[in-house]
């Protein structure tokens, strides 16, 4: 529910200010267009950074502080509002981190392609076709299952470093307090 809430305000957002830029590029008016459609970017950038971290904190609040979709939403923009740099940092440097692994993948499944590659070339140099083919679709699985658990693996690390973020930053924060209330046990009448 909290992810539907979150992507349909961006959506709407997104066609207040796309509907009028449109309207003007077909009527021909390229200059006001531009000028429109720049404002809407200078508008849109900093306000998908907020839905972005509003969709990545707001699970965070409804699973790990047992919030209700509108409370996740307002603990969220909290955190994000009053620790922003904190939160711009963890996301370049996870975004870092990202790039630095798709960079890994990408020479460890070369790596691993330059040998295949040959020994598929000597078997159609053998005209070992059928060999050729079991051979290439065998080492095409062998890659994407290797891709598939590795990227599996680190989105689970991004995820595990993105709720201790959260935890970390909720401590430091105003409303900490709100928040441990939610996960203090209450008391038997």
């Amino acid at each position: 529910g909290l992810q539907v809430c979150i992507s349909a305000a961006f959506f709407m957002l997104l066609g207040v200010f796309l509907g009028p830029v449109l309207y003007l590029f077909l009527q021909g008016a390229v200059g006001r267009a531009t000028v429109l459609l720049l404002l809407a970017m200078a508008i849109l950038f900093p306000s998908s950074v907020v839905f972005i971290f509003l969709h990545r904190y707001g699970p965070i609040f409804i699973v790990l502080y047992r919030q209700r979709i509108a409370a996740a939403l307002q603990l969220s923009f909290s955190l994000l509002r009053q620790k922003l740099r904190e939160s711009l940092i963890l996301a370049a440097f996870l975004i870092g981190l990202s790039i630095l692994f798709i960079l890994g993948l990408t020479f460890l499944l070369t790596l691993l392609g330059l040998p295949i590659g040959l020994l598929a070339l000597l078997l159609l140099k053998l005209e070992l076709f059928t060999a050729f083919y079991v051979f290439l679709l065998g080492a095409v699985a062998v890659g994407m299952v290797l891709t598939i658990a590795l990227s599996a693996g680190f989105a689970v690390y991004q995820n595990i470093a993105w709720v201790l973020a959260v935890r970390e930053l909720v401590k430091t924060q105003k409303f900490a307090e709100k928040a441990k209330e939610a996960l203090a046990a209450e008391p038997v009448v």
